[in-house]
C-alpha cells in the first residue's frame, strides 16, 4: 500500500507543472490519498481562479466520489492530535479580561510560577550557555503559563478532530465543477 498523487492518476500524461515560462516550470502542489481511495477520485484539475487571488499558480483540487455509506474519517489514525485554543472569535472585552484572569489564576496557584529571576550578577559571572539555557526555560515557562491560562479561560479544542464543514465542502466542490464546465 502505498501513497498515490492525484493530479498524476487522474492525468497520467500531462506535464506535472501549471505554466512554464523562461525555462522555468512552476510544479503543482500534491494532494495525496491513500491507494485504497484512489479508485473513487472522481475529478481532479487546477482551479484557475486562484491564479489571480493567490500566491500559487493555481490551486490543484480533487473530488472523491462516495458512494452511500461511505465516509470520510474526521481524525486521522496515528497523528498526535494538535490541541489549540481557539481565539479567533472572540470579542475585545473578553480579550482585554485575559490580563485579570490570568493573575488571578497566578496568585490562586493553579498555573505554574514564573521563573525566578536570575541573581542580578548572572550576566556577568554566567558563562553564555547558562544565560541562554536560562531564557530558554523563562520562555518555556511564559508559554506554559498563558496557555493554560487560556485553556481554563476558554476551553482546548482538536485539530483533528474537528468534522469537516460539509456546507463548505459542497460549496468549494459546487464552485470547482462549474469553473471546470466553462473550461470546457
Amino acid at each position: 500500500m502505498g501513497l498515490v498523487t492525484t493530479f498524476r492518476h487522474r492525468h497520467p500524461n500531462l506535464e506535472r507543472y501549471t505554466y512554464a515560462r523562461n525555462n522555468t516550470a512552476v510544479a503543482l502542489d500534491d494532494i495525496y490519498i491513500s491507494a485504497r481511495t484512489a479508485h473513487k477520485v472522481g475529478a481532479s484539475g487546477i482551479w484557475m481562479h486562484t491564479i489571480h487571488s493567490s500566491d500559487n499558480a493555481g490551486t490543484p483540487y480533487m473530488a472523491i466520489d462516495l458512494f452511500p455509506g461511505d465516509h470520510t474519517p474526521s481524525r486521522l489514525t496515528g497523528v498526535q492530535p494538535i490541541r489549540v485554543v481557539n481565539t479567533r472569535n472572540l470579542a475585545k472585552v473578553e480579550i482585554n479580561s485575559f490580563g485579570a484572569h490570568t493573575s488571578k489564576l497566578l496568585l490562586e496557584g493553579q498555573l505554574p510560577q514564573l521563573t525566578p529571576a536570575p541573581p542580578t550578577k548572572a550576566a556577568t559571572t554566567g558563562s553564555p550557555q547558562e544565560i541562554v539555557d536560562w531564557l530558554d526555560e523563562a520562555v518555556r515557562n511564559l508559554y506554559d503559563i498563558l496557555y493554560t491560562s487560556a485553556k481554563l479561560k476558554w476551553g482546548e479544542t482538536s485539530q483533528t478532530r474537528k468534522a469537516l464543514n460539509r456546507a463548505v465542502e459542497i460549496q468549494r466542490n459546487n464552485q470547482c465543477t462549474a469553473h471546470l464546465r466553462q473550461l470546457f
